[in-house]
């Protein structure tokens, strides 16, 4: 293996980024991934993959990938969170879209999105999603670089950071870099964990 490397999402790398994604919320997907999305495991993946091609090109995302040589093995995205909450204009014009990409899964992924915006920390902050490892490409340190990394980011910018995770295995995993669980969340009866981390200043 190559050594790793940590670089801003090309866009000629945005196809590839989206694949991994989409695979690996769908090879072990946590139970709130489980209850919003329905039909078939096919109809699923092109339908999630079509989504993370239109949120990972966003432009007010930060888009990180890991690879291994030209190879991406995982994905991590930022967003400052005055960005998270969209207009009435700005969601009119990306409605279509995500229908088009999700199609009867739509109202289950706004109201999905919806509740998690409810419970969104009001104060500036940086909010992480996603965060993914390929599936096969997990005990190599690849999760470790990534926490590194964006822990790096967030104390350079002095800023908060905040997620969500529906895996008490992740929320153990975050714990190490410094995020503290803010509340439990419950949706279409799956529990949701959210978290948040305060930057380490230097004085």
């Amino acid at each position: 293996m190559s050594p790793l490397t940590v670089s801003s999402l090309n866009t000629t790398e945005l196809d590839q980024a989206a694949f991994v994604v989409t695979k690996s919320f769908l090879d072990k997907p946590a139970d709130h991934i489980k209850a919003v999305w329905r039909g078939g495991n096919d109809k699923i993946l092109k339908q999630n993959q079509h989504l993370f091609s239109l949120l990972l090109k966003s432009a007010n995302k930060e888009v990180y990938v890991v690879k291994d040589a030209q190879e991406i093995l995982a994905v991590y995205a930022i967003q400052h969170s005055r960005h998270c909450h969209l207009g009435l204009w700005q969601q009119a014009k990306i409605l279509l879209p995500m229908l088009r990409a999700v199609g009867s899964n739509l109202p289950r992924l706004i109201h999905w999105h919806d509740r998690w915006e409810s419970v969104e920390p009001s104060e500036d902050h940086w909010h992480l999603s996603p965060m993914c490892v390929k599936p096969g490409a997990q005990g190599l340190g690849i999760g470790k670089l990534m926490l590194q990394h964006l822990c790096q980011l967030l104390d350079q910018r002095r800023g908060g950071g905040y997620l969500e995770t529906g895996k008490w295995e992740n929320v153990l995993f975050y714990k190490k870099y410094g995020f503290t669980v803010q509340q439990e969340v419950n949706i279409y009866t799956a529990k949701t964990w959210t978290m948040w981390r305060e930057p380490l200043l230097n004085e």
